[in-house]
C-alpha cells in the first residue's frame, strides 16, 4: 500500500515537472503537445478553394522522335519435359502458369524397382573392387617371390664360382703331387730313396685325386643348383606375368562394374524429373498414377533465361532500322523505359498489314511469355526542341491541341492573412493568432483589399471539391447544392492552344504555343477551367 502511494505522488511529481518545464522554456507561438496531438493535418494541403495540380516547367532539351508499337514478350526456346525411363508417376510439383528455375524437381516416379539394380550394381562393384585388391596382392607376392629368385641366382653362382676355384686348386694339386710320385719312382729305382718314402709319395698323391674328385663333384653340383636358381627364376617370372595379366583382367572388370554403378545411379535420378533452364510451365500432360515410357512428354515449358520481344512495324519503317540500333521497351503502361537493342528485323512484309516485324532479346525475370510491351523505335536523328511530358497535353471536341498553363494571379476577391507558425491559420482580415497570439501577416502571392477578381464564376460541391461549374446547380455524386468557389492562391490556369512536332512515347516537342519555363499542368487537368485558382504540388526537376 505504502509502494502505490509513493509511485502515485512520484508520478504527480514529474507531471509537474515536466508541465512546468514546457510552460517555462517553451518558446511564443510553438505548440503543446497536446495542440499537436489535435492539430487537423488536413489544414497542411492546398488552400480552400484551389484545385491541386501536378505541374512541369517547359524546357529546352536534346529530344529523340520516336513512335511506340506493341508487341509480344515469346519465349527464347520452347522445351518438352520427357521421360528417360519407365516409371509410374508418384507426384508432380508443378501446375502450368507457374514459373520454375534450374534444378527445380517437376515429377517423381516410382523408384523401386531402380533402387534394387543399383544396389545390385553397387554390390557387383564392391565384388570388383576386392577381386582387384586380390590380384593387386597376387602380383606383388610374385614380385616377392621373382626378387627371392634372382637373390637365389646369385648366391648358386657365388658358390659355382668358388667350387670352380675349389676344383682348379685341387687339379693343381693332384698334377703337383703325381710329377712328385714319378720323380720318387724314379729315384726309388736308382735306390736314391727308400720303399717307405715312395709309398708315402703315393698316399699324398692318391689323397690329391680323392680331393680333386670330391671337388669336381661339388662343382658339378654348384652348376646344378645354379641351374635350378635359373629355373625358379623363370617359373616366378611366368607368375608375375600371368599375375598381371589377372590383375588387368581385375581392373578391367572393376572398372565396368563401376561405370554399371554409376550408370544404374544416373538411371536412378531419372526418376527425380528436373527442370534444364529457367521458365514458365505451359502445360501438364500427365497425373499422378500415370505409366510413362521413354519419351513420353510430361511438361511443356517455355525458357525465360532470354527473351524475345516482337513487334509489327510498318514496313517503310523498316528502312530506317538496323540490327543493334538502341530501342526502349516498357513492360507495364505505367513502368519506366527499359533501354535494348533490336536483335533481328524480318524485312518480309506481310501483305495484309504491311508491316514487318522486329525483336529484341533481353534479360528480364518480371516478364513471361504472351505478356505484353510497349516498343519505343526512334523515327528520326536526335535534335534540341521543347518539350513537355505526353501526360500534359489535352485535346477539345475539335480534335485541337492545348495545355493548361499556369500563371500568377493578378487578383483576388479578398486579402489572406495567415500566422507564420501556423500556416493552416488563416483569415481575410488582421488579427492575432488563436493558437499563439503573433499577429497574422498577409500571405505572399495574396492579393490586398484593393484588387478585385475578374475570373470566371466557379461552383464547387462542399463534399465534392473536384466537381467544377460556371453556374448554380446540383452536385452530380450526391445531388447538394453548389456554391461559389472561393477564390484563394496565388496561382491560376489559362488555355494555350499548342502546335505539337513530335513525339517520343513519353514527351513531345512543341513547335509553336509555349516558351522554355512556361509552367504547364500534369495531374489533375480533368477538373480544370479558364482561369480557375490552382494550387502546385509538384513539379519536374
Amino acid at each position: 500500500m505504502v509502494r502505490n502511494v509513493l509511485m502515485f505522488l512520484l508520478l504527480l511529481l514529474v507531471i509537474g515537472a515536466t508541465a512546468w518545464v514546457v510552460n517555462t522554456y517553451r518558446k511564443p507561438g510553438s505548440m503543446t503537445v497536446i495542440e499537436s496531438q489535435a492539430m487537423d493535418m488536413g489544414a497542411m494541403t492546398a488552400p480552400p478553394g484551389t484545385m491541386p495540380v501536378g505541374t512541369v516547367k517547359v524546357r529546352q532539351s536534346v529530344f529523340l522522335p520516336s513512335q511506340t508499337y506493341t508487341g509480344t514478350v515469346r519465349a527464347w526456346a520452347d522445351e518438352d519435359v520427357v521421360a528417360r525411363v519407365t516409371g509410374q508417376v508418384l507426384q508432380t510439383y508443378v501446375y502450368p502458369g507457374q514459373r520454375v528455375t534450374a534444378g527445380q524437381p517437376l515429377v517423381e516416379l516410382d523408384s523401386e524397382e531402380l533402387q534394387s539394380k543399383q544396389a545390385e550394381a553397387e554390390r557387383m562393384a564392391q565384388t570388383g573392387e576386392a577381386k582387384l585388391i586380390s590380384s593387386q596382392a597376387a602380383v606383388q607376392r610374385s614380385q616377392a617371390e621373382t626378387t627371392v629368385a634372382r637373390r637365389d641366382i646369385d648366391l648358386a653362382r657365388i658358390e659355382e664360382r668358388n667350387a670352380a676355384a675349389e676344383e682348379r686348386a685341387a687339379r693343381a694339386n693332384l698334377t703337383y703331387k703325381q710329377e712328385q710320385e714319378k720323380r720318387e719312382r724314379y729315384l726309388y729305382g736308382q735306390d736314391a730313396v727308400s720303399l717307405e718314402d715312395l709309398q708315402k709319395v703315393r698316399s699324398e698323391a692318391e689323397e690329391a685325386r680323392t680331393e680333386y674328385h670330391h671337388k669336381q663333384l661339388g662343382l658339378r653340383q654348384a652348376s646344378l643348383k645354379t641351374q635350378q636358381a635359373r629355373l625358379k627364376l623363370q617359373v616366378q617370372s611366368a607368375g608375375v606375368a600371368e599375375a598381371q595379366a589377372e590383375q588387368g583382367v581385375s581392373v578391367a572388370n572393376a572398372e565396368q562394374q563401376r561405370a554399371a554403378a554409376r550408370t544404374a545411379q544416373v538411371v536412378l535420378g531419372y526418376t527425380q524429373i528436373r527442370a534444364r533452364s529457367n521458365g514458365v510451365v505451359t502445360e501438364r500432360l500427365v497425373s499422378p498414377g500415370t505409366l510413362v515410357m521413354p519419351g513420353t512428354v510430361l511438361f511443356r515449358l517455355k525458357q525465360t533465361d532470354r527473351l524475345r520481344l516482337q513487334a509489327k512495324v510498318p514496313a517503310e519503317l523498316s528502312e530506317q532500322l538496323r540490327d543493334g540500333m538502341p530501342i526502349q521497351y516498357r513492360w507495364h503502361s505505367k513502368g519506366n523505359l527499359i533501354s535494348a537493342r533490336l536483335s533481328s528485323i524480318f524485312r518480309e512484309a506481310d501483305p495484309t498489314s504491311r508491316t514487318v516485324t522486329v525483336e529484341a532479346i533481353v534479360k528480364d525475370p518480371r516478364m513471361i511469355p504472351g505478356d505484353f510491351v510497349e516498343l519505343n523505335i526512334a523515327t528520326e536523328a536526335a535534335k534540341r526542341q521543347l518539350t513537355i511530358p505526353f501526360a500534359a497535353l489535352q485535346r477539345d471536341l475539335d480534335n485541337h491541341t492545348y495545355v493548361w498553363k499556369v500563371v500568377s494571379r493578378k487578383a483576388t476577391g479578398k486579402p489572406v492573412y495567415t500566422c507564420v507558425m501556423h500556416p493552416e491559420v488563416q483569415s481575410d482580415k488582421p488579427g492575432k493568432c488563436p493558437k499563439c497570439g503573433m499577429d497574422l501577416v498577409l500571405k505572399d502571392g495574396a492579393a490586398g483589399p484593393q484588387e478585385h477578381e475578374h475570373a470566371k464564376p466557379d461552383y464547387t460541391c462542399v463534399m465534392h471539391p473536384e466537381v467544377s461549374s460556371d453556374k448554380p446547380g446540383k452536385c452530380p455524386k450526391c445531388g447538394m447544392d453548389l456554391v461559389p468557389r472561393e477564390k484563394k492562391g496565388a496561382w491560376t490556369v489559362e488555355r494555350q492552344p499548342v502546335e505539337v512536332a513530335d513525339s517520343s512515347g513519353t514527351e513531345v516537342s512543341i513547335r509553336k504555343g509555349l516558351q522554355v519555363d512556361d509552367e504547364v499542368v500534369v495531374q489533375g487537368a480533368a477538373s480544370l477551367r479558364e482561369g480557375m485558382p490552382v494550387s502546385k504540388e509538384g513539379e519536374r526537376p
